[in-house]
């Protein structure tokens, strides 16, 4: 169960970072 939740974590902090890189880009 605790990897599990690692994992998303992991997941959701890649997925702001894209988000994060595509707003600097329309910038």
């Amino acid at each position: 169960m605790k990897d599990k939740k690692k994992q998303q974590q992991q997941q959701q902090q890649q997925q702001q970072q894209q988000q994060q890189q595509q707003q600097q880009q329309q910038q």
